[in-house]
């Protein structure tokens, strides 16, 4: 029997099927897919699955409902990938393309030069494989550059698509990563400002620049801890960066 799950899970919902799965036929499905790097294709559901005994393609559908309702699984880029049970804690093999896209999400669909050197390492990227991998994404319409070729722009339903892999991919890992980018980010505005700025004027530049309100607040806390940034009258200077 040919089920071509992919495909299946993403013209009918999965949510309407009754069939009770006894729990030690999940345990069984997730070892099938730690066997195969805790992901799944069509030419996998069709050619694994029945020899493993997984012939009755509403079960397994049922199956990968019941894990992605429990947040266990995703349909990811035309695959179904599994991140619990017998695949543990331990992300599955992820692409480079997919780490990419996971990253880009993250960030809110766009991602500059500066953002990627915080942003992509905690996901297992390397810096030489960024430009010829946007080079390819571009041409296949995925994402897309600003005028200065600075920041990259994801496609709005890929970014949906991918939205939360980023921190099953790298765990907490992700959120220094976006206070280290935040970081860059801030000191970047304070150089081109003159160092120094009031808190009036700060506050009115946040959303103009788009600041995490919240996040850059507490990089400006970390700085003047560090003795990096120092409170005078009403407003801070930066002492790090070019403004040292």
């Amino acid at each position: 029997m040919r089920l071509g799950l992919v495909i299946a899970l993403m013209l009918f919902p999965v949510a309407g099927l009754a069939q009770d799965v006894p729990p030690e036929r999940v345990e069984a499905f997730l070892a099938v897919m730690a066997e195969n790097g805790c992901r799944m294709d069509n030419a996998t559901a069709d050619e694994v699955m029945p020899k493993a005994g997984f012939d009755d393609k509403d079960e397994v559908k049922t199956i990968v409902g019941m894990l992605m309702a429990e947040e266990r699984a995703s349909l990811i880029d035309g695959q179904v990938i599994v991140h619990g049970g017998s695949c543990g804690t331990t992300a599955p093999d992820y692409t480079t393309r997919e780490r990419f896209l996971a990253g880009v999400a993250y960030n809110g669909c766009k991602m500059t030069a500066e953002q990627s050197n915080a942003l992509l390492p905690p996901l297992g990227i390397e810096r030489n494989a960024v430009k010829p991998l946007i080079g390819q994404m571009m041409a296949m319409g995925e994402v897309s550059l600003s005028s200065d070729n600075k920041t990259v722009y994801l496609e709005q339903s890929l970014c949906d698509a991918f939205d939360g892999m980023a921190e099953k991919i790298a765990g907490d890992k992700m959120i220094e990563a976006v206070k280290t980018a935040e970081r860059v980010k801030f000191i970047k505005y304070m150089e081109k400002s003159g160092c120094q700025m009031s808190h009036a004027g700060f506050r009115a530049a946040i959303a103009d620049e788009g600041f995490n309100s919240d996040l850059v607040y507490k990089v400006i806390n970390d700085l003047s801890d560090e003795g990096l940034l120092l409170y005078i009258g009403d407003g801070f200077v930066l002492t790090e960066g070019d403004c040292f």
